[in-house]
């Protein structure tokens, strides 16, 4: 790289960030809607994800989180509801398979929903991961989606057995 300035100019490296995206979808035994359907929402598929902290690092991850629709039959689903095709995610901390809620996306009528852009995720405790759980808002909505996440440190993402 070649820098020609008449002024003094600092240049910082900007972090080193990792991405991936994983596929999945809400089929008839896995589309159990929001919260507010408590007898099915947690049918819906789970998404295991764990970070690989720097040795002795104790700062929080900043983290992009985003959830896509995919897929040709959403613009005919949404049509006939569109309350019940939004789309959401909830973020949850996994000690020893007891699932705690840590974060709720808002549920939009768009394509796609992403964490803000300043979200971070603590480090968690030896043991524990972070398992996310994309939702429509109505229960039965069947179709495709994809989860992308950004983040300065390295992770895995992978989707849960038991969804």
């Amino acid at each position: 790289m070649e820098v020609y300035a008449s002024e003094k100019i600092y240049l910082n490296a900007l972090p080193e960030t990792y991405s991936r995206s994983i596929a999945g979808e809400w089929v008839d035994n896995a589309s159990g809607g929001n919260h507010l359907n408590p007898g099915t929402w947690k049918k819906n598929p789970k998404f295991s994800l764990k970070f690989h902290y720097p040795v002795h690092s104790e700062d929080a991850a900043h983290v992009r989180i985003t959830l896509a629709r995919v897929g040709t039959n959403w613009r005919s689903l949404s049509k006939r509801d569109t309350v019940g095709c939004m789309i959401g995610f909830y973020i949850f901390i996994n000690h020893g398979g007891e699932l705690r809620p840590y974060y709720e996306s808002t549920f939009v009528p768009d394509a796609e929903i992403s964490t803000d852009p300043s979200f971070m995720l603590p480090v968690l405790q030896h043991g524990e991961t972070y398992t996310i759980m994309p939702t429509t808002f109505g229960e039965g909505k069947v179709g495709s989606f994809v989860i992308s996440i950004l983040s300065e440190y390295e992770f895995a993402i992978t989707k849960d057995k038991s969804s």
